[in-house]
Formats: structure tokens, C-alpha cells, sequence
């Protein structure tokens, strides 16, 4: 038998961070498009970054003016947007009201703020930068704290029609998936599980200058004992209905998940699995997916 979710796989409050400039527009939109399938409350909140200038201190007066500004400033921009969208007004008159402007560091605002509105999904737009170089210093600080699922969508998002899910066969990964199931059966999509089996590497320990030498015996016996594993937990798997397929995969999960990303409209990535994010570092598989993903990606930071 699997492992199921411990927290609720569909949100039931979901806090968007709303940045300048549109970047966040698509986060906004993809939001909305949750929301309105799995009825979701939905908050958005914009942080208003503390001039940090030497000698400058803001008194709260002054604090509660810039963001006064600045909320008119960012419902002007969001209705403009999302009467491009062709969003409906009233659903553009809710996200409107929910809308919180508040001062303060950005990555720690968002972790408060899901905390106290009791918020089980964070969803971040993009943060602007080369996503080769960083995917954002509030979304890494984000998800190394947050208690909840966070979604981060760095593109203009499609209609969820194909999900894309990498296992690992630990807990959490199997987690993850059960999140992913639900998700395929709330948006009517097709999901894809798949695993990868990267060729195991000798270390010429104590020989600096050795280069790393590829296994090549048994590798036929690993690769179906892996393949045999693979296949056997996703047939035991509660699909509850939903379409599946199940693929493996002979390279890295990153490269992997990279190459194929395009031909899905969404990928759920378990963040505490033996390739997840840890509490205070952020795990090579996940870091490489999220920083270079242009799909959007959920990632679940699952406890097995």
C-alpha cells in the first residue's frame, strides 16, 4: 500500500505573493483558475520592501502611507491584467478585496502570513532574474521554511491537461504523488509517473586524478530489479480513476524532468524525499528542476 498525504492534497486557502511589474500575472491567473475548480479561498498579499537606507527609519504612519500607494498602485495593475485575461468581474471584485499590501522583508512576510491566515499553498510568480543563476531569494528562503505545498509559476500557465510526477519510491515521493492524483482528478488531467535509473559510479578514492568510472557489470540485473520495483508500486497505487502512465527513464531525474517538461503543463515534485529540499539547505534535484523549470512546479514538502 502507498503512503497518503497527511496534509489536504487540494488547498482550501491558497496565499498568492503578488510582485511589481506584472511578474507575478501568470502566478495571479493560475491561482484563480484553482481556485474557481476547488472553490479555494484566495488571498493575495504584495510586500512592500523596508527602505533600508543608513540613518532612514519610517515612522508607522509613513509605513501605512507608502502602502496605501502602493496597494492602488498594484489593484490598478491587476485589473488591468486580469480584464486582459478576460476574467470575470466578480471573481476580479474578490481577488480585488483580498488583496493585503504589507511592509516588510519579503520572504519573511510570506511566511508569516501563510502561518497566521492558516494557508495550505503558497503560489510565487517569477522573480525576474536568469533563472540559471537563481529562481529567486524568496522563493529558495520560502521553501525552506514553509510548511505547506508551494507552487511557483514562472511562465504563462496553461489549462492543467498533463502532469508530470518524478519518484524515487520513498515515502514522500509516493506522497507527492498522491497529491498529483488528486490534482489530475480535480482539473480532469492525465498524469504521468516516472522514475529514473542513473548508471552507479566508482570513486577511485585517495587518487585524485582518477576520473569516476561507470559500473558496467550487473548493471542489466540493477536496472530491471529497479524497473520490476517501479512497476510494482505504481500498479499497487490508488489511482481513484485517474488516467496514468509510468515511464523509466536511463539518465538523471533533473535532466530527465527538464527534457520532457514542455510536453506537460505541470510538475509535483516531493521537496523531503531522498532527493527533496531539506529544512535548511535546498537538495540538488529539486534546486536544478525548480531554478530551470519554465513549466510550473509544485513542489510538496511532504514528511514521510
Amino acid at each position: 500500500m502507498s503512503a497518503e498525504p497527511t496534509t489536504p492534497s487540494i488547498p482550501r486557502k491558497i496565499l498568492v505573493a503578488v510582485a511589481d511589474g506584472g511578474l507575478s500575472d501568470a502566478a495571479v491567473e493560475f491561482a484563480g483558475q484553482l481556485a474557481e475548480a476547488s472553490g479555494a479561498e484566495l488571498d493575495l498579499l504584495h510586500v512592500l520592501p523596508v527602505p533600508t537606507l543608513p540613518g532612514l527609519r519610517l515612522s508607522e504612519k509613513e509605513c501605512a502611507a507608502l502602502e496605501t500607494e502602493r496597494r492602488a498602485l498594484v489593484v490598478r495593475d491587476l485589473s488591468t491584467y486580469m480584464t486582459g485575461a478576460a476574467t470575470p468581474e466578480p471573481a476580479q471584485r474578490r481577488m480585488i478585496e483580498r488583496l493585503r499590501v504589507v511592509s516588510g522583508q519579503p520572504a519573511k512576510v510570506v511566511l508569516e502570513q501563510a502561518r497566521s491566515s492558516g494557508a495550505d499553498m503558497v503560489i510565487l510568480g517569477t522573480s525576474g532574474k536568469k533563472k540559471e543563476l537563481d529562481f529567486g531569494g524568496v522563493a529558495r528562503a520560502v521553501l525552506s521554511q514553509v510548511h505547506c505545498p508551494v507552487l511557483l509559476v514562472p511562465a504563462p500557465a496553461r489549462r492543467v491537461k498533463k502532469i508530470l510526477v518524478p519518484v524515487d519510491l520513498s515515502p514522500a515521493s509516493l506522497k507527492a504523488l498522491a497529491i498529483a492524483r488528486d490534482w489530475a482528478r480535480l482539473l480532469e488531467a492525465k498524469l504521468l509517473a516516472i522514475h529514473c535509473f542513473s548508471v552507479p559510479e566508482l570513486v577511485a578514492y585517495g587518487i585524485p586524478e582518477a576520473p569516476l568510472t561507470p559500473m558496467d557489470f550487473g548493471l542489466d540485473e540493477l536496472r530491471a530489479s529497479a524497473k520490476e520495483r517501479f512497476e510494482r508500486e505504481m500498479h499497487g497505487f490508488d489511482w481513484q480513476g485517474v488516467p496514468w502512465d509510468a515511464r523509466l527513464f536511463d539518465d538523471s531525474p533533473e535532466q530527465t524532468i527538464l527534457e520532457i517538461q514542455g510536453e506537460y503543463d505541470l510538475i509535483v515534485m516531493s521537496t523531503h524525499g531522498h532527493t527533496g529540499l531539506a529544512a535548511a539547505l535546498l537538495g540538488s534535484v529539486a534546486y536544478n528542476v525548480l531554478r530551470r523549470a519554465h513549466t510550473p512546479a509544485l513542489a510538496c514538502p511532504v514528511r514521510s
